[in-house]
């Protein structure tokens, strides 16, 4: 019989080769000859492993502990296995053994690192990886684990540099590439070396759906909307059931014009993950823009959503020291705590807070910051980021902070946590600012809205209880006396034989084939006039010849559009300096882009016939600036209006010269005024909490002068 040592040798350089076959026979022979030999076993195990026989790597790696209880590798490779096969709490035993034993071995703590990823533990598991990266620094795998966690975490920087490392380490790895890829996308935006190094991982591996999805995600950055289309469309060849992908590639068909085919998408994701609520919150966001909606039907939507995902009986939850006139806790919720709408809208708010009654918590639910978070958390009593935090556990992490009355920030815009706020996470729950409306979520109390906002129609068509601010719904004080270094003052007014030029800075799925009619006759009717769009879907050289051909089949030729993509803020702003009227679109109207252009000196108009909380915006906007003059009744009206605002330039220069101080004194800068009516609104809601009320609605004269 040949020599067990000298087969398992021969065993082990067949191991190495990748021969598996040769290799499993020769251990199945040593061990034939020395039963019981524990590294044999464990060796065998991983052949087996390797092969996709995970009974038969169990079976063996179980063999080697009865043989030797304290071999490390076995004890390390059987939590492995067991990780893969999600069986975590038998995992469990096996590796604090080995760790106990080998607290410094790399792989044991590499094999911790993916326990704790497959619990949930994220900050455990970056942690370990880095404990197993310290013991060898040239364990590729520990520092593209190492990446993968640092990036749920919200750490890009540190995330890139270890995927980096394990990039050089290991330049055929796919897993790392493949991260980094996805990484660099977030942090660098679009650059050549984001997608270079997604074609590197698609290279490794073309039937990874992964690599497919995260050169899609890169190309959305540059952005080549048909090539991302590509990349998600063979994602989903692959993987029929990504439902990432098909969520994702409802952006670039809305930007390339397929409206109902990017809702088809984002139906299919719901189906494929009906508990998974952000899909849900995708469909009834992009439902929106859509012109055939109506509030019924939006309505309808929203209450589908909670009816899916809502508890059945959220846990009830009592009123937490029920003394009405206590100072309060408030908890704010958001995913775009940035330079973003939110950002804008909150800034005032906790800026004026009166820190004797309320305390500002902030719950972030999001990776990216800049000077706004920075800003923002200045002003907070204190600031929790929440993005790998379960519903559960952010809804016990909010119970435990005492917090009186919740905020929600997002409604069914991206990164939202409604399903805290269908588990009952606060004793009072309101929604403000991030959304258009409704939420549908039976446990959401009240609304921050306005009488323009939420006409008296528009109450049964609402889970909420309306709360009527004053003079607006939201204000931008950041607009106020100390404006931004990147706001640029008022220009000049233009003379009177320039070419009027018309303007809209607005997303574009807001501008469906209904604006562009209307709007081509308003440019028909004014000679020589211009119109600019300015936003980052136009950076696509497919979606500018759509829209370029879209107005041509209106009669307007390209040379009369100035159609550019996505810009610096300050650029943005002193673009209005080009423009005498910006034309508001429809049935999803400009919020901040308003005002924005408000202060800027724009007049901007706007239709006052919308049915839906999202097209009325620009009303509320004008109507506290004091210009609502600039609202029309209808379509026809509309065209009359921007029309006979051409035609009158002395009209325009008034606005270009006083709307800048308008706005300023109006309740829309008004951050002082606005927060201490919204403390006036929260104080009502906690009394009736305390007092055992139902929420009802709270109107404009209990919350003091716009």
């Amino acid at each position: 019989m040949t020599d067990p040592d000298h087969l398992k040798s021969q065993a082990d350089d067949a191991f190495r080769a990748g021969r598996l076959d040769d290799a499993r026979d020769l251990y199945a022979q040593a061990l034939a000859g020395r039963p019981g030999w524990a590294a044999a076993h464990n060796n065998l195990a991983m052949v087996l492993r390797a092969q996709g026989d995970r009974a038969g790597a169990e079976a063996q790696f179980r063999k080697a502990l009865d043989s030797e209880p304290g071999l490390t590798g076995a004890l390390s490779n059987l939590g492995a296995l067991l990780v893969e096969q999600n069986r975590l709490a038998d995992a469990a035993p096996c590796l604090d053994r080995a760790r106990a034993l080998a607290p410094n071995h790399a792989g044991v703590l590499y094999n911790c690192g993916t326990l704790a990823q497959a619990r949930g533990d994220i900050a455990q598991a970056a942690q370990d990886f880095k404990a197993s990266v310290d013991a060898n620094p040239n364990y590729a795998p520990a520092y593209s684990n190492m990446g993968i966690a640092l990036r749920r975490l919200g750490r890009l920087t540190e995330a890139e540099a270890a995927l980096r490392k394990a990039v050089e380490l290991a330049p055929t790895l796919f897993e790392a590439h493949l991260n980094l890829g996805g990484v660099l996308s977030l942090t660098h935006g679009d650059t050549e070396e984001s997608r270079a190094v997604c074609a590197r991982a698609i290279e490794l591996n073309p039937n990874s759906p992964e690599a497919h999805y995260n050169m899609g995600n890169a190309l959305m950055r540059v952005p080549d909307y048909e090539a991302a289309l590509s990349h998600y469309d063979q994602t989903l060849a692959l993987d029929p059931r990504h439902d990432e992908a098909l969520n994702n590639r409802a952006k670039p068909l809305m930007a390339l014009g397929r409206a109902d085919a990017a809702r088809e998408s984002l139906a299919r994701a719901v189906t494929l993950d009906p508990t998974y609520p952000a899909w849900h919150s995708n469909l009834v966001f992009h439902r929106h823009y859509d012109p055939r909606e109506t509030a019924e039907s939006l309505f309808a939507a929203a209450r589908d959503w909670d009816k899916a995902l809502s508890p059945s009986s959220p846990a009830p939850l009592d009123t937490q020291d029920a003394n009405p006139d206590r100072p309060l806790r408030i908890g704010y919720v958001g995913a775009h705590l940035t330079r973003h709408p939110v950002g804008y809208f909150l800034q005032p708010v906790l800026a004026a807070h009166d820190k004797t009654q309320v305390e500002a918590v902030c719950y972030a639910n999001q990776v990216s910051a800049d000077e706004m978070t920075d800003d923002l958390q200045t002003h907070a009593a204190e600031w929790h980021q929440i993005v790998n935090e379960s519903d559960s556990a952010l809804v016990d992490r909010i119970r435990a902070d005492r917090i009186d009355i919740l905020v929600d920030l997002d409604g069914h815009t991206s990164g939202n946590r409604l399903g805290v706020f269908a588990r009952r996470a606060a004793p009072v729950q309101v929604t403000w600012a991030g959304y258009v409306g409704t939420t549908g979520v039976a446990a959401m109390d009240y609304l921050i809205t306005d009488r323009r906002e939420t006409p008296d129609g528009d109450l049964p068509l609402m889970t909420e209880q309306p709360v009527f601010m004053p003079g607006n719904y939201v204000t931008v004080a950041p607009f106020g006396d100390t404006p931004p270094a990147d706001v640029p003052d008022v220009r000049a007014t233009r003379s009177a034989g320039e070419a009027v030029a018309f303007g809209c800075f607005n997303n574009l799925n807001k501008i469906n084939d209904s604006v562009i009619a209307l709007w081509s006759d308003i440019l028909s009717a004014v000679p020589d006039s211009t119109l600019c769009l300015i936003t980052e879907q136009l950076a696509d050289r497919a979606v500018l010849a759509r829209i370029t051909g879209a107005f041509s089949a209106g009669g307007i030729p390209s040379v009369r559009l100035d159609l550019r993509g996505k810009l610096p803020r300050a650029e943005v702003l002193a673009a209005y300096n080009t423009l005498d009227i910006a034309l508001d679109p429809f049935p999803y109207s400009g919020g901040l882009t308003t005002l924005e252009a408000l202060w800027m000196g724009t007049p901007v108009i706007t239709r006052g016939d919308s049915g839906r909380f999202a097209g009325r915006h620009s009303v509320t906007h004008l109507t506290a600036v004091g210009v609502p003059e600039l609202i029309a009744r209808d379509a026809a009206d509309y065209v009359r209006k921007a029309v006979a605002l051409a035609q009158d330039a002395p009209r325009r220069g008034l606005y270009h010269e006083t709307l800048r101080e308008k706005m300023r004194a109006s309740p829309a800068c008004d951050g002082e005024g606005f927060t201490r009516a919204l403390e006036r609104a929260y104080r009502i809601m906690w009394q009736r909490a305390c007092a055992g009320e139902d929420p009802a609605p709270i109107p404009e004269n209990a919350l003091g002068p716009a």
